[in-house]
């Protein structure tokens, strides 16, 4: 059985590595020579309450995360949505280490798995969530409106999907922030 120095050394090496993340993610891609295909940034939580007071993901079952980082937007929602299933992609080996550390002994609903968000299919999806940047926009609107079924509800952070006659649009207004929600028809 491991004894307490062990377990004191684990917790202070946890604590180091989710910090370096947190306060300076540059750094740690220089240290750990990991390469993201999208910079870190965590969505605020005044943007994750905004999505909730709008009411979008209310009556969603499977909810997916494209590129979820750390889990920080399913871990807001998956504690109000409570009876809703979570899936977080993410192409980083650390981020998803540190989400399914997260999410370890706390949300049994959240799932993280290792991929590549343009492959990872959405065809069961009630609702898809993300921080895309516009290049990623162009890039997943095809596969949007191949996949999603109808009522499938995409919720997108700054970013708005370029135009399509297969989904409506509104906006949500958080503080600075624009949110973009799309329902397919």
């Amino acid at each position: 059985m491991p004894s307490l120095t062990f377990w004191l050394h684990v917790s202070i090496l946890s604590i180091l590595v989710l910090a370096l993340v947190r306060l300076n993610f540059r750094l740690a891609v220089i240290v750990l020579g990991i390469r993201p295909v999208l910079p870190f940034l965590p969505t605020s939580r005044r943007v994750t309450k905004a999505i909730i007071e709008d009411g979008v993901l209310a009556n969603k079952n499977n909810i997916v995360d494209l590129g979820c980082g750390t889990g920080t937007m399913i871990a807001n929602l998956a504690s109000t949505y409570t009876s809703a299933s979570f899936s977080g992609v993410e192409h980083s080996h650390l981020l998803v280490w540190l989400a399914r550390l997260r999410f370890l002994l706390t949300r049994p609903q959240v799932t993280i798995k290792r991929g590549d968000m343009f492959a990872y299919s959405v065809k069961e999806a009630d609702a898809i969530i993300g921080f895309w940047i516009s290049d990623f926009t162009k890039k997943l609107l095809p596969k949007f409106e191949q996949e999603c079924k109808p009522g499938t509800a995409i919720v997108s952070n700054r970013f708005r999907l370029p135009p399509s006659n297969q989904f409506s649009e509104k906006k949500i207004i958080a503080g600075r922030n624009k949110i973009y929600v799309y329902i397919k028809k």
